[in-house]
């Protein structure tokens, strides 16, 4: 009972989890990984449950930029933490940014800057939940637009 990749947007999908580990730069009484497993249904998952990311390439075009943006926004680094935590130093305990994390970083907002005026509508959808039904043609044209600068 193996899953492909026609599982996208699904529960199956999310019922093989996948943990994301990331190295985090070390210091005195911090780990050297931070490690996270998102289960949640996310909107692409329910518009492509539901058949309104268009036919069957265009919507997996379209759910694999989404997903893309998101993985890309975790590992850039911007997500908020869910745990709260104390450091005199500031943020992670003010070490640097690893390269990998500022190269997600600009990548990220190279791929906000290439969806123009939709950036707001996908960004809002893919991370924020956000969604519109008054917005549903501006956020496929701005998924269109991403997987495009992504050359899916």
């Amino acid at each position: 009972m193996s899953k492909t990749a026609s599982d996208y947007g699904t529960k199956e999908r999310h019922a093989r989890g996948k943990v994301v580990v990331r190295a985090v730069a070390p210091g005195p009484g911090y780990a050297t990984t931070d490690a996270a497993m998102d289960l949640h249904v996310t909107v692409l998952d329910q518009l492509y449950e539901q058949g309104r990311l268009g036919d069957n390439d265009d919507a997996k075009r379209r759910f694999e930029a989404g997903e893309w943006l998101m993985k890309c926004y975790v590992s850039a680094g911007l997500n908020q933490s869910v745990t709260m935590r104390y450091s005199p130093l500031g943020r992670e305990g003010g070490e640097d940014m690893s390269d990998a994390q500022a190269w997600n970083r600009k990548t990220f907002n190279e791929a906000l800057r290439a969806m123009g005026m939709y950036s707001r509508i996908v960004s809002g959808a893919v991370i924020g939940g956000v969604y519109r039904p008054s917005e549903h043609e501006q956020l496929l044209d701005g998924l269109d637009r991403l997987a495009d600068f992504r050359g899916m």
